[in-house]
């Protein structure tokens, strides 16, 4: 069982949490007595006649594993890791742009970015923009994004009255501040249901809008999942990724939710879970702090109820909260990049993202770009928070390991197959 994090209770035994597990290995002799070891697979199969659908799954589950385009800050002595890039967008028709607010960043000096590819396996990482805004506000106010964009200011936030899970379980311990303690989508045993997290927060009279907070990201396991799902394709992975090319963005998407890829928020509207919006894949490394804006006409009495659907071990939730002030006055402008280079070469960065149709391409494990902006101005009274935007695609390349099952990957055209294919994984795991 491979994890990067691991604790000794207070009986002197050693104590793994399943979100930490990123790989398992079953080591054994072979008939010959010749030790071997393999990872953890489901089912053999023959055959091919793969419909579109299943064809989408190839490549929308691989990007949960992905390392995906890593964005390092320089924070006065050494480049740190804040966030990746679009991760899920593993194909030039799911190319998206992502918004991260820079966190920790006090320093007077100009602005120094590194974009790192880290990936293990094959993994080439397109970029086609980036973008660095300063926000200048009220000191007293904090600025998130919402997925689209969207600048909201945080002022004063509440926790959630109460947070369980699908089986009564109590989360609000593990919810309540950003601490580490993280709630997972692991309590729910019935396999016809993918996991689910409710909490209620408290709406004081006269409010008609809030702002919902999520610090989440997606477990190591979820990586793992993907990885064994992809030993079903076997040797005819290229062959169905053709096929993959061949689906609409709006499929992938569609898939995306009905497995649990996506974290799934719904608000409770006149008696009925309403879905409002989704919390896009962002990768295995550092969590990410969401905002949702929510209108609450529809919602009676004094008590918003809150619903986020996941995958079987495929999130992992530290915070919550609720906002319910108006967005304060800020004031954005755009600070323009003094110097690229691209594994210690000077490039001419504004020629290759002034066009649509061209890219920065990270072909290789350790390709590099960095970036330097030009020093944002102080304004008297103001906070400055920086703002990254970026926009790109990935392209992963299946290594042709394991067998092809054609009758197991069919069965991934149901709802929450991926969550239950977890599940027996798990339970692989745990025996």
């Amino acid at each position: 069982v491979f994890t990067e994090k691991m604790e000794v209770n207070s009986d002197s035994l050693f104590v793994i949490q399943s979100s930490d597990v990123y790989k398992v290995e079953k080591m054994y002799y072979d008939a010959e007595g010749t030790y071997q070891k393999r990872k953890l697979a489901l089912g053999l199969g023959l055959g091919l006649g793969i419909p579109l659908g299943i064809a989408a799954v190839l490549g929308t589950a691989l990007g949960i594993a992905c390392n995906c385009p890593h964005v390092y800050v320089f924070n006065g002595q050494n480049f740190e890791m804040q966030t990746a890039l679009f991760a899920g967008s593993i194909h030039p028709s799911l190319e998206r742009r992502d918004y991260f607010v820079i966190q920790n960043y006090d320093s007077d000096e100009s602005l120094k970015l590194q974009i790192r590819n880290e990936e293990q396996k094959k993994e080439t990482q397109f970029l086609n923009d980036f973008k660095l805004k300063v926000i200048y506000h009220d000191p007293n106010l904090k600025i998130r994004t919402d997925r689209n964009g969207g600048i909201h200011s945080i002022q004063k936030t509440y926790s959630p009255e109460k947070v369980w899970s699908l089986e009564m379980v109590d989360l609000l311990p593990q919810v309540a501040k950003s601490d580490g303690e993280i709630a997972s989508f692991t309590l729910n045993q019935n396999q016809n249901d993918l996991n689910q997290v409710f909490m209620n927060f408290f709406r004081p009279k006269g409010k008609k809008k809030a702002k919902l907070l999520f610090d989440a990201s997606n477990t190591k396991w979820s990586g793992y999942v993907v990885d064994e799902f992809f030993q079903l394709f076997g040797s005819e992975g290229e062959k169905i990724q053709k096929r993959f090319d061949k689906t609409s963005k709006e499929q992938k998407l569609k898939w995306q939710k009905e497995q649990g890829l996506l974290l799934s928020v719904y608000v409770k509207r006149s008696g009925k879970w309403v879905f409002e919006d989704y919390l896009d894949l962002i990768g295995t490394g550092k969590n990410r702090e969401f905002v949702l804006p929510i209108d609450l006409k529809n919602i009676q009495g004094d008590r918003i109820e809150v619903k986020l659907v996941s995958g079987f071990n495929f999130w992992q939730l530290d915070y919550a909260a609720i906002d319910f002030s108006e967005n304060g006055e800020v004031e954005s402008k755009d600070i323009a990049i003094t110097q690229a280079l691209f594994n210690g070469i000077e490039i001419d960065l504004e020629s290759v993202f002034s066009d649509e149709e061209k890219y920065l391409i990270l072909e290789n494990r350790g390709d590099v770009l960095d970036l330097q902006f030009k020093q944002a101005p102080k304004q008297e009274g103001k906070k400055v928070t920086f703002l990254l935007s970026s926009k790109g695609y990935l392209k992963k390349y299946h290594d042709g390991s394991g067998k092809f099952n054609k009758s197991k990957l069919l069965s991934f055209a149901k709802k929450g197959e991926m969550s239950r294919f977890s599940m027996e994984l798990m339970q692989i795991v745990n025996k």
